[in-house]
């Protein structure tokens, strides 16, 4: 016989018919059906597991609650009151105090130069330095000596007419003789001659003289030389320059706060007191050092740069032959003394006049201050700060005002 028989479930209700048999009656297709019931439950079972353990395993555990970030470190410095001295260091050029031009005056063709006359010879004053071919100057004053010979000889002669007319005339008795008669027109006419003789031989002695080329009255030294041995020279054409050995200057370009810094006020004029400056350059692979001191301050201003020059002069003691014009040498000049100002790492100044500062809390602070000097390693503020304040060298990346830090001491190169 068959059976109908309902299975609920929560979508709806599910009819299947089923043969029915008998108990005891052989039914050899009703045990596989029953046993696939039972496989497809079991599948449907361990899907469910599995799902389950899945779904246990893929959920995330509850995660705490992220605890805060510390305060940022910032290194920092304690301000401390002192007084410096600062000092300004520019890179100056040494200059001569004068110059002369070394020029012939005579033509012809050089035949002897000094061992000294080549450039950076120290000259003594006046000594030769060259000769020029003065061969044909020297026949020039032979033939000006023997007009003067000649010109005596006649001015000679009519002296001696002269004394016989003057002899003749009185003998006759006619009284005083006239012009005429002492030949005064024949003895000025020799008496010129004469003169213009003995001038031309003066002439011609200072141009043998001038043959010879001699240094300026000082002790020198020679800047360059255009010339050479058998070389043809003109009359007043430069052949070297010199200039003082024991006399040189340095010219130092200075900016508004430099001459602040050094107490130069105007310009122009020379200072009341020379300022100290200490030089210092490098001369076949050592360091010199020479003693100078600024003197004076040039009336210009290169409004190009913006600078002014002050002139120092180099100690006339000392050896200059290391020094030449035109060479570059670094100048250290003591400058002003400042009381009560505060030196601190040149990276603790954000900007023209503003750095930070922890205050009291531990709180980041933006402090405006005034900077009395700076350069490339430290920076001198004179008002703003207070003695023992905590200043910040290394700030956070992302600085705010007034966020918590915590600090640590700056360590010193």
């Amino acid at each position: 016989m068959r059976a109908v028989v309902y299975h609920g479930n929560e979508l709806g209700t599910v009819m299947s018919t089923e043969a029915v048999t008998s108990p005891g009656q052989d039914n050899g297709g009703a045990a596989p059906s029953w046993k696939r019931q039972a496989l497809v439950a079991g599948l449907i079972l361990a899907a469910c597991v599995v799902a389950a353990v899945v779904l246990i395993k893929s959920r995330k555990p509850a995660q705490p609650e992220e605890a805060l970030a510390p305060p940022p470190l910032v290194s920092v410095v304690t301000a401390e009151p002192e007084s410096l001295v600062i000092p300004v260091e520019v890179q100056a050029t040494v200059r001569a105090t004068g110059e002369t031009e070394i020029a012939p005056e005579v033509s012809g063709r050089v035949t002897w130069m000094a061992s000294n006359f080549v450039p950076g010879g120290v000259l003594q004053p006046s000594q030769p330095l060259l000769r020029v071919d003065a061969r044909d100057y020297e026949l020039l004053l032979d033939q000006a000596r023997a007009r003067v010979a000649q010109a005596q000889r006649a001015m000679s002669q009519v002296e001696a007419e002269a004394e016989q007319s003057v002899r003749e005339w009185k003998r006759y008795g006619q009284g005083e003789p006239p012009p005429l008669a002492r030949r005064e027109p024949q003895l000025n006419e020799a008496r010129a001659a004469l003169a213009t003789a003995q001038a031309d031989v003066r002439r011609a002695e200072l141009t043998v003289a001038r043959s010879e080329v001699q240094a300026p009255p000082y002790r020198g030294r020679v800047q360059g030389v255009a010339i050479g041995l058998g070389q043809f020279v003109s009359p007043g054409r430069p052949i070297a320059k010199v200039f003082p050995a024991d006399a040189l200057e340095v010219r130092l370009p200075l900016t508004d706060k430099q001459r602040l810094l050094l107490g130069i006020e105007g310009l122009g004029g020379p200072l009341d007191e020379a300022l100290p400056v200490t030089l210092t350059a490098n001369s076949n692979g050592r360091a010199r050092t020479w003693s100078a001191g600024i003197t004076r301050v040039e009336s210009t201003f290169d409004l190009r740069t913006r600078l002014a020059y002050a002139i120092a002069e180099v100690d006339s003691d000392q050896a200059l032959e290391a020094l030449a014009p035109g060479q570059f040498v670094n100048a250290r000049i003591e400058g002003a003394g400042f009381d009560n100002v505060f030196s601190l790492p040149r990276a603790a100044l954000l900007s023209e006049n503003r750095l930070y500062v922890v205050d009291d809390e531990s709180r980041l602070r933006v402090r405006d201050v005034d900077v009395v000097f700076r350069d490339d390693e430290q920076v001198v503020v004179g008002g703003g700060l207070e003695s023992g304040e905590q200043v910040i060298v290394r700030p956070p990346e992302y600085p705010v005002e007034g966020m918590i830090v915590t600090t640590r001491t700056a360590t010193t190169p």
